[in-house]
């Protein structure tokens, strides 16, 4: 199926317009979820909420304003940094910790811990990398 016209189906429903277009786009979709450092075995989580943000936002894409490539990516970087967020903020902003974030988030607590660890990473390198100043990581931060 070609690009635009398996859009205007799956803007309709087609399931297999759906599928097309799962079947082209899963491997990119997944690269950037590993670029992101989402682990191996929460990959298909992460697909799972991040096609279903596609298909169900599909009908508000328009190819005038940008390609699908284009679109899907910030869906996909949204749903990561969205999913991240939540721990950071049930950690940090709410004050939970790793324990209470297993049970609500059903989730091993060291899986709690690595997620937090690098998503701190990771801010430290984008916020250094854009803006010029490095977060403060001594070891009296609330971020073990």
């Amino acid at each position: 199926m070609k690009y635009p016209h398996y859009i205007a189906l799956c803007q309709k429903g087609d399931r297999s317009a759906f599928k097309a277009l799962y079947q082209d786009y899963a491997p990119y979709v997944y690269s950037i979820c590993k670029r992101y450092g989402v682990k191996e075995q929460d990959c298909a989580d992460y697909m799972q909420d991040i096609f279903a943000a596609v298909f169900t936002s599909i009908g508000k894409f328009r190819k005038e304003k940008g390609v699908l490539k284009g679109w899907m990516r910030a869906i996909t970087v949204n749903t990561i940094l969205a999913k991240k967020r939540i721990r950071v903020n049930l950690y940090v902003d709410d004050g939970y910790n790793h324990e209470e974030i297993r049970i609500m988030l059903n989730i091993k607590v060291e899986t709690s811990r690595s997620q937090l660890m690098r998503a701190r990473k990771w801010l430290q390198k984008n916020i250094d990398k854009h803006y010029g100043f490095v977060v403060n990581s001594s070891p009296k931060t609330k971020w073990s």
